[in-house]
């Protein structure tokens, strides 16, 4: 592949560079990559034949164009000259090998770099998110193997990274991680085993981290899907994205992961996976401990690598915090959605909205207009069911441990009361989030999200002068739990 390389520099190819990893090679000049697989059989991956290493050049095509269309071409065969060197120009005989030829970005496009940088607001995070919800809601269900997935594969996938990371830097941490998944195990199996039956195991991408998301054209592209170990990818969705959100806590940005993390479940509305998502986020943390605990190089601070790892995994298995309900109370347009928005960024948190989860219940996406689609929700009967949905949801997300933000109008008392007394019942701390903004802010605010048509309220300036009217004062009950916030700016 060097020399390749060389030839294409002395073909007049600009920018040409190799990379090598355990599995690949690829050479890059100026717009394009071609990516070889090397002739190995490893215990995970086995590309030892030519008509193997075509097999999975097509795999890599097929999965990774899913999500990355714009990156992945086609699968180029390769000839070899008379001095071995391969190259793409076409020869009378069969090829001596096999590419996936794709496009080439700038390394500083990489999510990584955007992210270390600065360089990326929140919503384009929140935005990755619903793409994925809508990916992992669309892809293939039929999983031709009904070991993947399973229970049985997902404990003893967890059990058997414990040997390497005994014999790793981290030799002294394992048995507080090793006790905590035992107890996640035997508490989540049952779940596990019902998820597999009701079909949630899907086709994902198999290895979603920081590395594997480039940004093109101002918008998060995943790339690199899982190709050789089919076990690897047909998985629940929800241990798929939390290898993000875990590695973007593991790098600091604990608020960019409630992006992520809130965007999935808006869209596509598993807040049952809630309780597994803290197991998958331990587990694809303690695989990427053992992978960069292995290295032989050091932090600039001397710590180990994979130090932030594993400082993540003590948070996650240590002793756990209490997590806590708050609720929204305003009018339309006074800022709920933004608070709430905010309030994730605490992390550990979860976001129900009312818009999206009214329309829902209806079969609508939060985007639709349902009147435009002929749907009456907004009855008494409808808000009734949509405050008992909410409920419901905020119940199961504060059992499994995840502090519930629920963004609502919660114009009346009972409403408000409802879920005071769930926080009572759970022995949980208890907010009550008022917003208000000046009417003119109110009216500019519902103007504006009207005109975007890229939110899932359906607010108008006669519901809020109507909501005004309906809006029923704070009981002595509820006065302690009030935190009023301005958001008139």
């Amino acid at each position: 592949m060097a020399a390749w390389a060389d030839r294409l520099r002395q073909q007049g190819h600009v920018r040409v560079r190799q990379i090598e990893t355990h599995i690949s090679w690829l050479v890059m000049a100026a717009d394009r990559v071609w990516k070889v697989k090397k002739p190995v059989r490893l215990p995970f991956v086995d590309f030892s034949t030519l008509a193997l290493r075509r097999h999975f050049c097509e795999e890599e095509l097929r999965l990774s164009r899913r999500l990355a269309p714009q990156i992945y071409r086609r699968v180029v065969p390769l000839w070899r000259d008379a001095h071995g060197v391969p190259d793409t120009h076409r020869l009378a005989r069969p090829a001596d090998e096999w590419a996936v030829e794709m496009l080439r970005f700038a390394d500083d496009a990489l999510l990584a770099q955007q992210v270390h940088a600065g360089q990326l607001a929140p919503t384009a995070l929140h935005a990755l998110g619903v793409q994925m919800a809508r990916f992992h809601s669309a892809t293939a269900a039929q999983c031709p193997d009904a070991h993947y997935g399973s229970a049985d594969l997902i404990a003893s996938d967890v059990r058997a990274l414990f040997a390497p990371l005994c014999g790793g830097p981290f030799a002294e941490r394992v048995p507080i991680w090793q006790e905590w998944v035992a107890q996640q195990v035997a508490r989540l199996t049952p779940l596990w085993r019902q998820r597999h039956r009701q079909g949630f195991v899907r086709e994902g991408h198999g290895d979603l981290h920081m590395g594997n998301l480039v940004v093109l054209d101002g918008r998060i592209v995943p790339f690199d899907c899982i190709e050789f170990d089919p076990a690897k990818r047909w998985i629940d969705p929800v241990n798929d994205i939390a290898f993000l959100t875990m590695d973007l806590q593991a790098a600091g940005h604990t608020g960019l992961a409630a992006q992520v993390q809130d965007g999935w479940l808006q869209q596509g509305g598993d807040f049952a996976g809630l309780a597994t998502w803290r197991f998958y986020e331990v587990y694809r943390a303690m695989v990427r401990a053992m992978v960069t605990g292995l290295s032989p190089a050091s932090g600039s601070d001397g710590t180990a690598p994979g130090a932030h790892y594993a400082d993540l995994l003590d948070g996650w298995t240590g002793r756990s915090s209490r997590p806590q309900l708050a609720i929204t109370c305003g009018l339309s347009g006074s800022g709920k959605s933004t608070i709430a928005a905010a309030w994730l960024a605490q992390g550990n948190a979860v976001r129900l909205r009312s818009d999206v989860e009214r329309k829902r219940l209806f079969g609508l996406d939060a985007l639709d207009d349902s009147q435009a689609l002929g749907q009456s929700i907004y009855t008494e009967e409808a808000t009734t069911k949509t405050f008992a949905r909410l409920a419901q949801l905020a119940e199961q997300a504060l059992r499994c441990g995840w502090s519930v933000v629920v963004d609502a109008a919660f114009l009346r008392q009972r409403q408000r009361a409802a879920f005071r007394l769930l926080a009572q019942r759970l022995q949980l701390p208890f907010t009550i989030l008022w917003c208000e903004a000046p009417p003119e802010v109110l009216r500019q605010r519902i103007a504006k999200r009207r005109a975007q048509s890229q939110d899932p309220s359906e607010a108008t300036p006669e519901l809020v002068a109507a909501q005004q009217q309906w809006l029923e004062p704070f009981t002595d009950e509820e006065r302690p739990f009030v935190q009023p916030t301005s958001t008139g700016a």
